[in-house]
């Protein structure tokens, strides 16, 4: 895809090629990518003795290891805070009293390899103690515990080049004399496809995987021309497994699998083993897929075509054959094709194709497809073979005449058509389409045909009614041909088929893309944020607010239904302040068929936001893409700021001033609103109010106007008051807006102002998420807090804190800090304000999803004050709110 593309050149340049690394006479360990296990996609810091233990067990009895997996590999946080006396890394006696050393034996009994992990900094990414300048001291540690493989991190870097930093580490390494495999973690940053190779035995090509599907789509996208610089003892690392973690569907994760086995990537799984379903495991032993992957020849899979959302992935194997993926990215089912000639095969009369998760065998004359659904993947091995084998391969695949797009109430057709590939001819072909409950479908002409022969399919033709009152969204239309074999058993074979469409409305005037609903939203961590960022917090681009825009993590994918009837799309594009000016993103508008419309380079964080304006005039559905840069990408917090797509039709913008206030129980404030009649169309009857909760007041009339012609305005101000009794936390007040189109509908927009009640006697309320976050410390949702999230993976290490700055009181002395927390169990936070002596507040609690409250009492200035909240030893309380009180 051209946006890609586009970003491998931007990194080419922003990114010189590094100097050669210095030849290191690494062990000749990899001859083909290694497989395994870590611990961090599932568990993050949470980690301990036993839990590696019994993930070497579960290893062994899963038959995980008699399918190839072999490293058990401990991420971060398994060593101690502070190095020993001696000035040598130590295990966590707490989490690992019985030492590494142990650890190492376990394992090997089992007839497995240990793994262990550090970075090229001088802390690693949870802060605690790594290798740099303690490379030699390390290796000697880790070859004194028979470790056999070391995870090598890029956190805190000190400046100091990748290559220098990773081969001093890989000297050290093969001066011990152990043969450990090194896996150089570098994130793509500095293109180590060019270098590690010398050093190591893989490295990762890009930043970290997240257990999502836009996460996994924007790596593979990545792998794309980096296959001729892996091979034996050299792998392209596109990070590991997240099979079986739920965040993906299953469909989903088998395409993730069958991807990263075509790729030789090292198959190291990050699932729970202990208690992995069933299917799962199933999947994660595949012998045929595991064995593309193990291919002696080592040559790496690569894309030989891309078709919008449907591409071909291809590996030729050891053996004269051919695997490949057929991929289907996006939102509804397609059929995806190849051919024998494509995938470099040489000319035959016949091939044979063995589907690896099926296990089914049939022959062809040369096509290779099937109807693949969303997200959906095929994985065949294709060989030369004899045109008569008793099971030709057939294909059933579902078009529609709409464009993939409905509208609710329509009535559109939809034909099946089933085709036979190979010989001999088949019989009985019987065809049958499904529609969601409520939908009605009515065959037009015969489903069924007593022969079908190769060339000439048969196809059927079905009418399908939506109903009126449908929601939008993405609806499968599953089709299925039955059929007989001329040859073999004569018993009943299937052959599924997938289609689907999409039912949404067309936008009509301008709008802000936030009031609009995605068709879909792949984002690469938690939720996409509609007018907050995703931690919650108001959007601002180095330092510039704004009140609408779209925040997804990136890497992420954002389609829009345009229907061919928009003419602008613009938006102000950067990130987020939230990411502390870290990060680095690129930004791609796509139309149809990922046509590339506008892009940029990287931008990164704390600078100023980038302007698009673009012409979409014609683009049936419009996708939003954002890349990440050349460096991890934990703050990649990237923001579509004003986004806004200009149709024909009526619109309105509504804005309302203040967006934010704080304010007492029986308190007032004034609020303003304005309209803007911003589409082509004139509107009547137009009315403009706040809308207040029950038992607030409102003083002053409802804006109103007969008519406004595009570009007209309206404008009030009220009063606003609350009730004394008024529950203190978060309000919403929408300013609101109705209006009459020309076709007669009644549309409604709004602005709202969030309103923060502080209890008697308060002075100031801060949520934490407002905050200052450092390290690992992470905003999540909270349906039962103040504000909907909280901060948690607070302490366990110095960097993983929160400071809440702006907390301003009228006169110095002592307040009451009343804190909102949520634990289970027993946990401490130390309260530094002003960056004075900390104080221990210990509290407990039964849930991690309720608030709990504790008082504790602080002395500060009059004026601005500041209080950062950390555990450096353990881990601390989730925090909801703070509030200071008189």
């Amino acid at each position: 895809m051209r946006w890609l593309t586009t970003l491998m050149l931007i990194l080419a340049v922003l990114v010189p090629l590094p100097a050669q690394a210095a030849t290191v006479d690494k062990p000749p360990l990899a001859p083909t990518p290694p497989m395994g296990w870590n611990s961090w996609n599932k568990f993050r810091c949470n980690i301990d003795e036993n839990l590696i233990r019994q993930t070497a067990n579960a290893l062994v009895s899963s038959g995980m290891k008699d399918a190839g997996y072999e490293y058990v590999n401990i991420d971060d946080c398994w060593m101690a805070t502070q190095r020993d006396a001696a000035g040598d890394l130590q295990a966590d006696p707490v989490r690992f009293p019985s030492g590494i050393k142990a650890l190492a034996d376990y394992v090997h009994a089992k007839g497995l390899k240990l793994g262990i992990y550090s970075s090229a900094g001088t802390a690693t990414c949870q802060g605690r103690p790594a290798s740099l300048g303690h490379e030699r001291a390390d290796a000697r540690k880790f070859a004194e515990w028979e470790v056999d493989l070391l995870k090598y991190d890029n956190c805190h870097d000190g400046g100091i080049p990748a290559i220098e930093r990773f081969t001093a580490m890989a000297e050290a390494l093969r001066a011990t004399g152990r043969p450990i495999l090194l896996s150089v973690c570098e994130w793509g940053a500095n293109q180590p496809w060019n270098w590690a190779g010398e050093l190591g035995h893989m490295w990762r090509t890009t930043g970290d995987i997240a257990d999502r599907w836009g996460s996994m789509v924007a790596i593979l996208d990545q792998q794309v021309g980096l296959e001729k610089y892996s091979g034996p003892g050299r792998w392209n690392d596109p990070d590991m497994l997240e099979v079986g973690n739920g965040g993906m569907t299953m469909t989903e994760y088998r395409s993730h699998l069958s991807l990263w086995a075509l790729l030789n990537a090292p198959l190291i799984a990050g699932n729970d083993l202990r208690s992995m379903s069933e299917e799962v495991r199933e999947m994660l032993t595949n012998r045929e897929v595991i064995a593309v992957n193990q291919d002696w020849a080592g040559v790496q899979g690569h894309k030989i075509s891309d078709s919008g959302d449907l591409e071909v992935w291809a590996k030729p194997l050891s053996d004269g054959g051919a695997a490949v993926v057929l991929f289907n990215r996006g939102a509804v089912g397609a059929e995806v094709a190849t051919s024998a000639a494509e995938l470099g095969l040489p000319a035959a009369p016949a091939y044979e194709v063995r589907d690896l998760w099926s296990g089914q065998e049939t022959v062809t004359l040369g096509k290779v497809r099937a109807s693949i659904p969303s997200h959906g993947s095929r994985m065949y091995v294709v060989r030369r073979g004899v045109p008569a084998k008793p099971v030709p391969a057939v294909a059933t695949a579902v078009r529609t005449d709409t464009e993939g797009f409905v509208k609710p109430g329509q009535t559109f057709a939809a034909t099946v058509s089933f085709a036979v590939d190979g010989l001999p001819a088949v019989l009985a072909a019987e065809v049958a389409l499904t529609a969601p409950e409520g939908w009605t479908i009515r065959p037009e002409g015969r489903t069924g045909t007593p022969v079908v022969v190769p060339g000439r399919p048969f196809e059927a033709r079905f009418a399908v009614k939506v109903p009126g009152d449908v929601r939008k969204g993405v609806f499968e239309l599953p089709a299925r041909a039955t059929y007989k074999t001329v040859a073999g058993d004569g018993a009943e074979r299937e052959e599924p088929g997938y289609g689907s469409v999409i039912v949404a409305e067309a936008p009509r005037g301008s709008q802000w893309l936030s009031d609009l609903d995605p068709v879909t939203a792949d984002v690469g961590f938690g939720t996409m944020g509609r007018d907050r960022n995703i931690g919650g917090n108001p959007i601002r681009i180095a330092g510039v607010p704004y009140g609408k825009g779209l925040a997804p993590h990136a890497a992420s994918e954002v389609t829009y239904y345009l229907g061919r009837g928009c003419t602008r799309f613009s938006a102000d594009v950067g990130v987020d302040d939230g990411s502390r000016n870290r990060g680095t993103v690129t930004f791609h508008v796509l139309g149809d068929g990922r046509e590339e419309l506008a892009a940029t380079g990287v931008i990164k964080g704390g600078e100023r936001a980038t302007s698009l304006d673009v012409d979409v005039s014609g683009v049936l559905a419009l996708t939003l893409v954002t890349g990440i840069g050349p460096d991890n990408n934990n703050n990649d917090h990237s923001v579509w700021g004003a986004a806004r797509i200009a149709c024909a039709g009526p619109s309105t913008t509504v804005t309302a001033t203040p967006t934010e206030v704080e304010i007492g129980a029986g308190g007032t404030f004034e609020v303003s609103g304005r309209l803007v009649a911003d589409g082509t169309e004139p509107i009547t009857d137009v009315r403009l109010a706040p809308s207040a909760p029950a038992g607030w007041t409102v003083s002053g009339q409802a804006a109103q106007a007969e008519r406004l012609e595009p570009g007209g305005t309206l404008a009030g101000s009220w009063q606003v008051t609350v009730p004394a009794g008024a529950d203190p936390g978060a309000v919403e007040l929408p300013v609101a807006a109705t209006y009459r189109a020309q076709d007669g509908s009644t549309p409604s927009d709004s602005a709202t102002v969030k309103v923060l009640v502080r209890p008697a006697g308060v002075v100031a309320v801060k949520e934490a998420e407002s905050g200052t976050l450092g390290g690992a410390a992470r905003v999540s949702n909270c349906g039962a807090c103040s504000g909907g999230k909280k901060v948690g993976n607070l302490g366990n290490g110095a960097a993983n804190h929160l400071t809440l700055g702006a907390l301003t009181v009228a006169d110095e002395g002592e307040y009451r800090l009343i804190l909102d927390y949520l634990v289970s169990g027993t946990r401490s936070v130390f309260v530094s304000v002003n960056g004075g002596p900390a104080a221990e507040v210990r509290v407990s609690g039964t849930s991690f999803a309720v608030p709990a409250t504790t008082t504790v009492k602080v002395a500060l200035r009059a004026g601005v004050n500041e209080i950062r909240f950390f555990n450096d030893t353990a881990f601390g309380p989730d925090l909801d709110r703070v509030m200071l009180a008189s």
